[in-house]
């Protein structure tokens, strides 16, 4: 084996990083910040609609009709029963007999508490 010879082993006196340029960072001004703002409100958006749609959901119908039923309280005893009759027709026609009549009644014989704990037997067993 022959060993190397120091003299032969030669370093470049010019380095070859010399001719570059320096890195030219850019100026922290007012558009790279708009432009940074403006990208991270829409990401936010974007984010909050994919939420949206993944983490809420709409109300179910019968969470409606409660609601709608619990909307009613407060009104005239005519008011009343001309809404759960509305919310009625949509629930199961005709299950409570004499409803439509009362509506029309100066003293209905249906007070629009008992209508409503029947809607709301109605609302919870059936299919809605």
């Amino acid at each position: 084996m022959r060993a190397m010879d120091p003299k032969r082993w030669t370093c470049p006196v010019n380095d070859p990083l010399e001719g570059l340029r320096e890195i030219q960072m850019p100026l922290a001004g007012w558009p790279e910040a708009m432009a940074a703002l403006a990208l991270g409100l829409l990401l936010a958006a974007l984010v909050g609609l994919l939420l949206r749609t993944v983490a809420f959901r709409p109300p179910s119908a019968r969470q409606t009709l409660m609601a709608e039923l619990a909307a009613l309280h407060g009104r005239s005893d005519g008011e009343r029963l001309a809404g759960q009759a509305a919310l009625l027709r949509r629930v199961k026609p005709g299950a409570i007999p004499g409803l439509s009549e009362a509506i029309y009644q100066r003293q209905p014989q249906l007070s629009p508490d008992d209508v409503e704990r029947e809607i709301l037997h109605l609302i919870k067993t059936a299919r809605v």
